[in-house]
This record gives structure tokens, sequence and C-alpha cells, in this order.
């Protein structure tokens, strides 16, 4: 409805104006047919696995759909991600002999647990119309089924305390 053309030089503001119209006069205000990216993003929740014998240690990350960028809870999954905190088992634990209630908070106690899981990382990507949040935590090969059930499930745990 509002479209812009704009002219530079020395131009004949009559001239400009009827061309104008001749070029763009027949432009409709609204798009019709299919438009790009109009869908809504569905996850189907699925684990995979990959093995590299060389590789001594082993990630995994867990994501889930959240709230978006013009979502009124967007600050507060910000809030959120700083409260999760990152995790590594050398700045947390080597001081504190890995005594797990001098962690800085209960993920981080359940992590001190597991002494294989080296590190953990929380992530916020918010857009416009959606939301994702990952949390990344990288250990020992021998602990991939905890480093996935650490990273979904605490994560779901601290989901039903907000949702109740």
């Amino acid at each position: 409805e509002n479209i812009v053309v704009a002219g530079a030089g020395d131009i004949n503001p009559t001239q400009f104006t009827e061309l104008v119209e001749k070029h763009f006069g027949t432009v409709t205000a609204k798009v019709e047919g299919p438009v790009d990216n109009a869908e809504t993003p569905y996850f189907t929740p699925s684990l995979m696995f990959q093995r590299d014998d060389e590789l001594p240690n082993t990630t995994a990350a867990s994501g889930f759909v959240v709230p978006g960028r013009n979502h009124p809870d967007f600050f507060a999954m910000n809030y959120f991600k700083r409260l999760i905190g990152e995790y590594r088992v050398d700045r947390h634990t080597g001081a504190h002999l890995n005594a797990a209630h001098l962690q800085y908070n209960s993920f981080h106690t359940d992590l001190g647990n597991c002494p294989d899981i080296i590190i953990q990382k929380p992530f916020y990507m918010a857009y416009s119309d959606v939301g994702l949040f990952f949390n990344f935590l990288f250990g020992n090969e021998v602990w991939n089924k905890q480093l996935m059930l650490m990273g979904q499930n605490k994560m779901s745990e601290y989901a039903s305390y907000v949702t109740d």
C-alpha cells in the first residue's frame, strides 16, 4: 500500500510522475500466491549418535522451541539463560575438590556429580516469531547417555516449574 519511487538527478517532475504512474500504477497492494517463509516451523524430537573411535570426548546438545524476540517472555528467557550459566569442570570443581554442594546452582551440582562432564553452556537464539534454546554439554565418551539425559531432563524440569 505504501510504495516509494525515488528519482535523482536532472529530471522533469511531470514526466517522472507520468512514468511512475505508467509503470507502477497497476501494482497491487496485496501479494497473491504463496509467500516464502510464511510457514510456522516445527521440530521433531530426535536423538542422533555418531561414533568416532579416534575422538576421546563427545558432545551433546538438546534444543527446545521457546518464546521469540517479540514475546513478553523474551527478557525472562535471557534471564533464565543467565541463571543456568556456564559450567566448566576446571573452573567449578577443581578448587572445591569436586564438592557438589559448593557449586553455583543445582544444575552445576548435578553436573559436578558426573566427573566426566567437562563443559556445559546454554544458548538462547531469539527471532521475531520463535526462539530456540539449546543446552550444550561436552564430556567423556562413556557419558553419552548422561549428557543427553542432563541436557533434556534438567531443562524440562526447570520448564515445569515455570508452567505449573
